[in-house]
């Protein structure tokens, strides 16, 4: 289409800039006179209209912007996206109007340490955070568009460390064996933990083997002695490798 507006341009702009026939066309007639053949119509037309037809034409064609400008840019999809770190995101946008002769966009993040774009719009997350990513149409021909969503980074969830060991220890009087109605405390400590780390969690739940005998508050470790005989005391790990230990007391009269 843009090629024949073209070549209809500089047809009738060489009709009107140099005219055709302006000088006649020479015939003989039966009695050998000379005549000319009349202009064509568009030579009969006074200079100054010539010259604004032969504008006109130039202009139409020449100085008219070549192809639809667009008007508007916007993501499709959600305004706003939760993502982990280390994960992707694919953004997609649409242009209008959908013949747009450039549909050329630039793709920018607010926070490249938070998350950063490619220029076909693959978001990568890098670090817990928000981001803003922002398409803008490169055609400002009719004006500046672009369209902004919003990434919020996750941290990555951090990998918890479990008990695999620890003591027990009695507060408890010189002789060996708790007697009945008497209370006793047993504390835990040295918590070893998967890796040699640090345990996350040290809390523990404590528990009896017999209540009749000996009962223990979960809670704090404190042992009262019930009835006479032997009884375990045991500690286990809240956490869910559920690493226990066992200590046994007798309860004497």
């Amino acid at each position: 289409m843009k090629t024949m507006k073209k070549l209809l341009c500089v047809f009738l702009s060489a009709l009107l800039l140099f005219g055709v026939g302006t000088m006649g066309t020479i015939t003989a007639g039966a009695a050998s006179t000379a005549g000319y053949v009349p202009n064509p119509w568009w030579q009969n037309l006074s200079p100054g209209f010539q010259t604004f037809l032969y504008i006109f034409c130039f202009g139409w064609i020449w100085m008219k912007p070549l192809g639809i400008p667009v008007k508007g840019i916007s993501f499709n999809g959600a305004s706003a996206y939760t993502i982990s770190v280390g994960k992707q995101e694919q953004l997609s946008w649409t242009i209008t109007p959908d013949d747009a002769k450039n549909k050329n966009v630039t793709l920018t993040t607010s926070n490249s340490s938070v998350a950063t774009v490619s220029s076909s719009g693959l978001v990568k997350a890098v670090g817990a955070g928000t981001a803003y990513i922002t398409v803008k149409a490169n055609d400002t021909s009719a004006g500046s568009f672009s369209d902004t969503v919003t990434v919020c980074v996750q941290g990555a969830a951090s990998t918890p460390v479990y008990v695999t060991g620890f003591d027990i220890y009695l507060d408890s009087p010189s002789y060996g064996a708790i007697r009945v109605n008497e209370t006793w405390r047993f504390t835990t400590g040295n918590f070893k933990g998967t890796g040699g780390q640090t345990p996350t969690n040290t809390s523990v739940t404590w528990s009896s083997s017999n209540l009749n005998i000996a009962t223990v508050d979960a809670n704090t470790g404190y042992v009262t002695g019930k009835y006479a005989g032997t009884v375990d005391i045991t500690a286990t790990a809240n956490d869910a490798n559920h690493y226990s230990k066992t200590v046994t007391i007798k309860v004497n009269w």
